[in-house]
Formats: C-alpha cells, sequence, structure tokens
C-alpha cells in the first residue's frame, strides 16, 4: 500500500525523506516504547523502507542520464544484497554491545539524521550534477 501511494502521490524528494523518517522514527520507537508496541514500530519502520525504496528509484532515474541507468541500477542492487548479507550478524553484534533496545534507537537515529541530512546534501549534489547534464553535451 506504501509503494502505490508513493507512485502516485508523493514527489520522489519527499518520498525518500519521509520513507527514511518513518525508518527512524519505526525503529525508534521500538527501542523507547514497550515490547507490546514492538509490532506497530515494525510496521511504520516496514513502511518507510517501501517509501523510500521506490522514491530513491523513482529519484535516481530522474537525476541520472538515461544511458547510466542500467549501471546505477546494478551498482544499488549489488549494494543491497551486501547490506541484507552483512545486516544480520551486524545487527546482531550491535544487539550484544547496546542490548536490544540500544540497537533500535542507534539505528532509529541515523535514519532520522539522514533524513534530515539530506536537504543540504541534495542541493550540494545539484549544484555538482545538473539533471540530465551529460546527455546535453556539458559533461
Amino acid at each position: 500500500m506504501a509503494q502505490a501511494l508513493t507512485r502516485v502521490s508523493l514527489p520522489p524528494v519527499l518520498g525518500l525523506l519521509g520513507g527514511l523518517g518513518l525508518l527512524g522514527l519505526g525503529n525508534l520507537g521500538n527501542g523507547l516504547l514497550p515490547y507490546p508496541h514492538l509490532l506497530l514500530g515494525s510496521l511504520v519502520s516496514g513502511a518507510g523502507v517501501s517509501v523510500a525504496r521506490i522514491a530513491f528509484r523513482t529519484f535516481l532515474q530522474r537525476l541520472a542520464p538515461p544511458e547510466t541507468l542500467v549501471g546505477l541500477f546494478a551498482y544499488v542492487n549489488v549494494l543491497t544484497q551486501t547490506a541484507r548479507v552483512l545486516g544480520s550478524p551486524l545487527g546482531g553484534g550491535l544487539g550484544d554491545l547496546l542490548g536490544p533496545r540500544g540497537a533500535f534507537v542507534a539505528f532509529g537515529s541515523v535514519f532520522l539524521l539522514a533524513s534530515l541530512l539530506f536537504p543540504p546534501l541534495l542541493r550540494l549534489s545539484q549544484r555538482v550534477l545538473s539533471p540530465r547534464g551529460d546527455a546535453e553535451g556539458r559533461g
């Protein structure tokens, strides 16, 4: 449902920011709220992942020249698969180090920080790269 709403209603940048924010809030909720609320926090963070994934792909399609999209999507897929493989051992290690609640709070804080830092980084990248700039012969 979150993916369908993203495709129809949100601009990609807002979807990406909102998705990262939801992911962070869901993880913070899992770390700070009592255990009966774990399902709610997981639902919120799962919706955030879904929204951010579609928004990121849409954003990438709009920003990158068409001739580089296949390579960029392949690179993103490699990073995603690597994160899936490394996520469990790293998350388990962080859980052992900080405890389950501390791990959720740490992950949530990182994603909330990323959602706050994304707009300034986006403005910087738009100065360096213009959409479809290479296709117009600028690069």
